[in-house]
């Protein structure tokens, strides 16, 4: 049984969370007490490499029962620290030397593993790819213990009469998406960490991507799903995987979007989609930012329903894609705005047709002022090539801060131009984001090493977003970044439900305790 019933009138004077065992004071001595009963739960599994330890009284890493390893000491404990410990931007996670990284390779023992650390009240971090953008699979300190799904099942089977594809937890995107391709399905999510993040850690955040204007997010694609929660019960809800289901409450899309807070997804099933007989791409160079509206609103009313996907780029981030990565860019810089638009259909000469009259006519109507239209595959490919360099670019730079929000239109230059303003000369906005469905990706660049902007830049820029009606996270989560600004954004009432929902799959609240919704409910 997940929680006693309660009216929810009486749920928000209710009890706060069990306390967790000093959740972030946890000493070394008590972790190290808890390692050997992990790594007997391991062993009855036959699977001795699924408890890592490194602790700050030695000088190694060990898996459980083995005491020899060809990996150096320092090494191994480095690989640890580094890999599962901080995120991979290095700005969110501990440099503690003492970790207890728990890897499961199968259901049943992730759920030995949970219903331990629940019985101990020990908190837990799911980690998937460890791609997260804003904290949500990083550990605050050493106290808390990951759960890495980076040895954990990755089959994947298609269904192609249906068009459902069933994944487990363990599998990476990227092997997702090229299986959809090869049998002539189009996978809906695709994003620029496809080649390491993982569908797990996709669902649980509700990732978005290139194709939402035609797809939609996770959440509008999972047609089933199993989670286990911190009691060790296994909950199924792939009992039906056809689209029109309409038996009680939505128990699935709970875990969309969740960042691991209510249990620990493992397996899928996703609407995959029969891949059209038509892909044409171009650019298009646009003067000023007014252009740039008027072309979306073009887009959609004469391209329409062969729409697949809207992008922007500025020149700013073009410029640092070529100086920071020598990326090939096939078109002049020479306007401030670069929209792409690519296009899918079932009739390749009228849908060939269509995009080259639509970019004809942009030019007659002195709408923008250059652009490209791909011929072939390979021009398609250097020009999605360009796109997706925007993000590795950013990260390229001495310091950045990133930010991705949902806004109307008019307001995305009001927006940058403030932040610019804030700053000064001690750094510069570029953009890029998907257009077609509003999420800009905002970022702040800087060459030097010892400023933080991030305290000139927000709370403003949420605060801000919030004042619009927009979103502070369109894609990427909440995580620890924007977790204390979630009484702005959703409204306290809103917010004590979801922390209700959130007590009775987690009654303990070890599951990825911070994240999301806030550090009331360690307390």
């Amino acid at each position: 049984m997940l929680c006693s019933i309660t009216p929810l009138r009486r749920l928000h004077s209710a009890a706060p969370f069990a306390t967790l065992t000093s959740t972030l004071t946890l000493n070394n001595k008590l972790i190290q007490h808890h390692v050997p009963k992990l790594q007997a739960l391991a062993a009855t599994h036959s699977d001795p490499s699924s408890v890592l330890f490194s602790s700050a009284s030695s000088t190694s890493s060990t898996s459980s029962t083995s005491s020899t390893s060809s990996t150096s000491s320092t090494d191994t404990e480095e690989h640890i620290t580094q890999k599962y410990s901080r995120c991979w931007m290095d700005k969110y996670g501990h440099t503690h030397p003492t970790s207890v990284i728990l890897r499961p390779s199968s259901t049943p023992l992730l759920t030995q593993f949970l219903l331990y650390a629940n019985n101990q009240k020990l908190p837990i971090i799911p980690q998937s790819g460890n791609t997260s953008l804003v904290g949500s699979a990083s550990p605050r300190s050493s106290s808390e213990l990951v759960l890495s799904l980076d040895r954990f099942p990755s089959k994947i089977t298609l269904d192609e009469e249906e068009g459902v594809m069933i994944l487990d937890a363990g599998a990476i995107l990227q092997d997702a998406i090229d299986l959809a391709t090869k049998r002539n399905f189009v996978f809906p999510v695709d994003l620029g960490a496809k080649g390491s993040c993982m569908i797990g850690g996709n669902v649980a955040t509700n990732a978005g991507g290139i194709y939402f204007n035609r797809y939609g997010s996770m959440k509008s694609n999972v047609l089933g799903l199993e989670a286990v929660l911190p009691s060790g019960e296994v909950l199924d809800m792939m009992r039906c995987m056809l689209p029109k289901n309409s038996t009680g409450f939505d128990l699935k899309s709970l875990f969309i979007g969740s960042e691991g807070t209510l249990g620990v997804i493992t397996k899928v099933a996703i609407k995959v989609h029969r891949k059209p007989l038509s892909n044409d791409l171009c650019v298009f160079s646009c003067p000023n930012f007014e252009s740039v509206r008027t072309l979306e609103d073009r887009i959609q009313t004469q391209l329409g329903s062969i729409t697949s996907a809207v992008e922007i780029m500025d020149r700013g981030v073009l410029e640092l894609t070529k100086s920071k990565l020598n990326t090939q860019v096939p078109w002049e810089l020479s306007a401030p705005y670069y929209v792409l638009v690519e296009t899918m259909g079932f009739d390749p000469q009228t849908d060939r047709l269509t995009l080259e009259s639509f970019f004809e006519k942009s030019f007659e109507d002195e709408l923008v002022i250059d652009g490209v239209l791909a011929q072939d595959q390979t021009q398609q490919s250097e020009i999605w090539a360009v796109r997706e360099s925007c993000g590795p670019a950013v990260n390229a730079a001495e310091q950045s801060w990133k930010y991705d929000l949902s806004l109307e239109l008019k307001h995305w230059a009001p927006f940058v131009k403030t932040v610019q303003s804030s700053i000064g000369d001690q750094g510069r906005v570029v953009l890029w984001g998907h257009l077609g469905d509003r999420n800009i990706h905002l970022n702040v660049v800087s060459d030097l090493r010892d400023v933080d902007l991030a305290e000139i830049i927000e709370p403003d820029i949420f605060d801000n977003a919030i004042k619009v009606k927009g979103s502070i996270s369109a894609e990427h989560g909440v995580g620890l970044a924007k977790a204390k600004h979630m009484p702005k954004v959703v409204g306290e009432n809103v917010l004590n439900i979801m922390r209700d929902i959130k007590r009775c799959f987690d009654p303990n609240g070890i599951m990825n305790p911070g994240k999301m919704l806030g550090n009331e409910i360690d307390n």
